[in-house]
C-alpha cells in the first residue's frame, strides 16, 4: 500500500522543489528495503554511494522499477563541476549543497558558484591568483548591501571577455538603471572561472560595471585590467563611463 502511494509522486531533485523531511524519510525507508531485499554489499553500496553520476543513475533506475520517477537536474554536473572547482582551491562550497539552479537563458552562460558567507574580500585573497589590486582593503565593507547566501549564478559569457555588447560605451545608470545587473561578488567569481579556464584576464578593453552593487557613497563597483597586467576593483560614479564600459548580465 506505501509503496503503491507514493509510486504516484515524483521524487525532486536540486534545481525544482525541495525534498519534506517526511519524504525524505520515506524514501530512506523505501531504497533501504531494497537494498536489503537485493542482498547488496554494505562495501558495495558503500562504492556506488561515492560516485554522485553512478548513485544518481542507481536510484533512477531502481525507482523505475517501481514505478516512480526521479526528475532530471540538467544541471547537476555543472553544479558537481563549479562545486569541485572550489574544494580544489580550498574554497568552502558551505550552503551550495541545498541552493537551487536558475534556469540557464541561453548555452553562451558560465555558473558561478557562490557559498554561503564567502564575500568579496575572501574571493580576492584566496582566488585571485593572477596580478591585482584594489581601492580599498576591505571591499565588502564599503558595500552598501550584498547577498551572502549560498546561490548559483548564471552569468552571461561574452567570448571576448568583454561587457554585454549593447551596453558598451554606457554608464551604469544608463546600461542598468534598475541595478539587476552583475553584482561585485559574482563578478569576482566570473574572473576567477574565467582565468581558469582560458588564462586571461577579462575586461583588457573595457570596464565591467558592476551595476547590481554600490558602496556606501553610492559609487559602482567597476572591474578591469590595468595596463599594468593587474586585474583592478575600482569605483566609477553611476554616470561616469568610457568607451568600452558596459554590464555584465546575471541570472
Amino acid at each position: 500500500m506505501f509503496g503503491a502511494c507514493l509510486a504516484r509522486r515524483q521524487i525532486m531533485t536540486h534545481g525544482t522543489e525541495p525534498a519534506t523531511v517526511s519524504q525524505m524519510f520515506a524514501l530512506n525507508s523505501l531504497l533501504g528495503g531494497a537494498i536489503a531485499d537485493a542482498k547488496l554489499s554494505r562495501k558495495f553500496v558503500q562504492c556506488i554511494l561515492r560516485d554522485k553520476k553512478v548513485s544518481r543513475q542507481a536510484v533512477s533506475v531502481a525507482l523505475g522499477a517501481l514505478g516512480m520517477e526521479l526528475m532530471h537536474d540538467p544541471y547537476a554536473d555543472e553544479r558537481e563541476e563549479a562545486m569541485a572547482f572550489l574544494s580544489s582551491r580550498g574554497a568552502p562550497t558551505t550552503g551550495l549543497d541545498e541552493a537551487v539552479t536558475p534556469e540557464r537563458p541561453g548555452d553562451n552562460w558560465w555558473l558561478m558558484p557562490l557559498a554561503r558567507d564567502y564575500g568579496c574580500n575572501a574571493i580576492y585573497d584566496n582566488l585571485w591568483d593572477f596580478p591585482k589590486w584594489r581601492w580599498t582593503e576591505d571591499l565588502d565593507g564599503k558595500l552598501a548591501k550584498q547577498d551572502l547566501s549560498a546561490k548559483f549564478v548564471w552569468v552571461r559569457h561574452n567570448e571576448d571577455l568583454e561587457p554585454d555588447q549593447e551596453t558598451r560605451g554606457k554608464s551604469a545608470n544608463q546600461a542598468d538603471p534598475n541595478q539587476t545587473s552583475i553584482e561585485l561578488r559574482v563578478a569576482m567569481m566570473y574572473y576567477v572561472r574565467v582565468y581558469a579556464k582560458t588564462s586571461r584576464i577579462p575586461d583588457k578593453l573595457g570596464v565591467t560595471l558592476c551595476g547590481g552593487s554600490r558602496y556606501l557613497v553610492g559609487d559602482v563597483p567597476n572591474l578591469y585590467l590595468n595596463d599594468d597586467g593587474r586585474a583592478g576593483v575600482c569605483r566609477y560614479h553611476p554616470d561616469d563611463c568610457c568607451d568600452a564600459s558596459g554590464a555584465r548580465q546575471q541570472v
